[in-house]
């Protein structure tokens, strides 16, 4: 089998997360507008006369924008060190796979902007104070910050204290799934074209950006590099799989490497992502329940909350077409095949850890349950098979940790809430 080794660049989507996972962003963002609006306003109040609601002079100016300088430094340190002790709790107690959460949480980047941006706007109005020229309006707009970066910082204060909760982070992760789903899985999907035919010995093109995640592939642009090439592709992973550095990406058919460079396409990163990757959330759902069934924690109601969304995110699925793994052109022959993961992998993986991490818990055993009820109820006979086994292997779960008669009878009730009434 012929092999090509190749470089790829990073897709526009990875650049959009790291953004949103990136803490500085947003504050040296508001650093630079900040610095700009104190040179602008200085600029203006030198073509004023007036001191506009300032009385003081240029020492009590000073005054005024070296404290708030300095107690900006103060609340930006301050918020830094709480965000640091919310990661830290939200690694050890949750998940690591949820410090992305908090990441992304713009209410702390909001904030440190705010002090960051009254910082530099009062430091460079400082600058530009002399004693013959006390600009009044920057001056009266740093005080004005003052109080907006209170309001922020007490906002923040009521906001982080919520975000910590157990259910605010459950909540927050769902989201993002949900939203992943809605991306990934449309009610519509594309017609997929029937299965092509590979013939001949394919080109295998190989990793060489150094070991990686698939976050993400740009199928559109997959399939317009290949039908120009006339070559169909196969990827040998799929979005969340780990890529050593030289193993294979995918596998061409019926064009010559220097034809079809489609490497580049394949998007990879230091760790999964939810922007094409839905079973990366149901694997953070999975990982808060697993988290709350440990001996240590011991936690099944924490549980069951994260049972809750599974059973949300499952219900969207269940009545929504897999994606078939075939990408086709304008013309309807399939230029991309994937792997793509079925109905019955969500389920299992939805499931399976919870309901052996949770076998001596009567509340996870009958809330899977009422879930798996659900969605049978729901779900075309079809996709039933999943289900049922799964039901199936409760059943024995429940018949193996129970001796008594009483408890494996009280497990095999669903219910929506585990206990329920």
């Amino acid at each position: 089998m012929a092999s090509r080794h190749t470089h790829g660049v990073n897709h526009i989507d990875r650049v959009v997360e790291y953004v949103r996972s990136s803490f500085w962003v947003i504050p040296a963002v508001s650093a630079v507008l900040s610095v700009a609006a104190g040179f602008g306003l200085v600029a203006v109040d030198r073509t004023t006369t007036g001191s506009f609601g300032f009385t003081g002079g240029a020492e009590a100016a000073r005054s005024v924008l070296s404290t708030i300088a300095a107690a900006m430094i103060t609340f930006t340190g301050l918020v830094f060190s709480i965000t640091i002790v919310a990661l830290q709790l939200a690694s050890s107690q949750f998940s690591p796979r949820v410090m992305r959460t908090f990441l992304r949480d713009n209410a702390s980047k909001v904030a440190l902007a705010t002090f960051v941006a009254t910082f530099s706007f009062a430091f460079t109005v400082l600058r530009a104070t002399r004693t013959d020229d006390v600009p009044g309006i920057s001056v009266n707009l740093a005080i004005i910050l003052v109080f907006v970066s209170v309001g922020v910082f007490i906002h923040y204060i009521n906001h982080t204290a919520h975000a910590i909760r157990a259910s605010a982070i459950i909540d927050s992760v769902a989201a993002e799934t949900r939203d992943s789903i809605e991306r990934c899985h449309p009610a519509e999907p594309a017609a997929p074209g029937s299965a092509p035919e590979l013939s001949g010995k394919p080109l295998t093109v190989r990793n060489e950006r150094g070991p990686g995640v698939v976050t993400g592939f740009d199928a559109q642009r997959i399939v317009s590099v290949a039908r120009a090439a006339g070559a169909i592709v196969v990827l040998r992973v799929g979005v969340g799989d780990f890529v050593p550095r030289d193993g294979a990406l995918l596998d061409l058919y019926g064009a010559e490497a220097e034809d079809c460079a489609v490497a580049a396409c394949v998007s990879l990163g230091r760790e999964r992502t939810m922007q094409q990757d839905p079973a990366f959330g149901l694997r953070q759902l999975v990982d808060l329940a697993a988290r709350a069934l440990s001996p240590g924690v011991n936690d099944p109601t924490t549980a069951v909350q994260a049972i809750d969304q599974l059973h949300d995110a499952l219900r969207r699925l269940a009545v929504r077409p897999m994606h078939p793994g075939r990408v086709a052109d304008d013309d309807g022959v399939v230029r991309l095949v994937l792997p793509v993961k079925a109905w019955e992998d969500f389920v299992s993986l939805a499931v399976d850890e919870i309901r052996i991490y949770g076998a001596g818990s009567l509340q996870v055993l009958r809330r899977l349950r009422g879930m798996l009820d659900d969605l049978l109820d729901l779900t075309e006979e079809a996709r039933h098979p999943p289900l049922r086994e799964q039901l199936r292997l409760l059943t024995s779960a429940a018949e193996r940790e129970f001796p008594d008669e009483r408890d494996r009878r009280v497990a095999g009730l669903g219910d929506a809430q585990g206990l329920g009434s």
